[in-house]
């Protein structure tokens, strides 16, 4: 009140924890327990989460389809990223497997939405063969890595998988550009896309939340 802002951005590791301290949030945003945009209306803070409209559209757009009902889907994490590509899979009716490494947070994502869920490691290789027609990474594996870094293993979250090259690989992570998954994922033929056009498209939302206005 004191600075005048009637809009925020928010971002991690504050999405969760900043909920308490609204007056209201969105029904997604309660569904998914991640609130990245707050907005200041009739004196009162509501919360709205704008990276569910970021990820759908540019997730469409790589996968060229309307939705995702002929795909079995892998997500890789079980934090509010996960959540959001949950949320955005299941209502384009893809079929998917929540992989974590902390199992019951893979199975309590999974549960929501009716999904499969499984170990993020090489005993489940077998259950990730089988739901990678898309595969989205959601966790912070790879992110603001060194040159130098790119060729270690505990920086590719799936490391332990080989691609076959029909794979479309969707990374979140946009710093590098090409992670170690992506990278790999490439070279043998996969189509690939990293999470930049998904945080142009939130901001997108973002900018009309804040001004009442489209972005043009």
């Amino acid at each position: 009140d004191v600075l005048g802002i009637s809009g925020l951005s928010v971002t991690v590791p504050h999405k969760e924890k900043v909920i308490d301290h609204l007056q209201s949030i969105t029904e997604v945003t309660g569904e998914i327990g991640a609130c990245n945009t707050i907005v200041k209306k009739a004196g009162e803070w509501k919360g709205y989460n704008t990276d569910v409209y970021g990820f759908s559209k540019s997730l469409l757009e790589f996968v060229g389809t309307k939705n995702l009902s002929r795909m079995k889907v892998a997500i890789l994490g079980a934090g509010g990223a996960a959540r959001a590509a949950a949320h955005v899979v299941h209502s384009l009716r893809g079929k998917a497997c929540i992989f974590n490494r902390t199992i019951f947070k893979a199975r309590s994502l999974a549960e929501y939405y009716n999904f499969r869920w499984a170990a993020l490691d090489y005993e489940s290789l077998d259950v990730l063969e089988s739901y990678s027609d898309l595969i989205i990474q959601t966790t912070s594996v790879g992110l603001g890595i060194s040159e130098e870094e790119m060729q270690e293993e505990k920086h590719d979250p799936i490391s332990f998988y080989t691609f076959v090259g029909r794979e479309l690989v969707y990374d979140m992570v946009y710093s590098p550009e090409k992670t170690p998954l992506l990278l790999r994922a490439e070279k043998a033929g996969c189509r690939i896309e990293n999470g930049k056009k998904m945080l142009e498209y939130q901001a997108e939302a973002q900018f009309s939340l804040f001004t009442g206005e489209k972005y043009e």
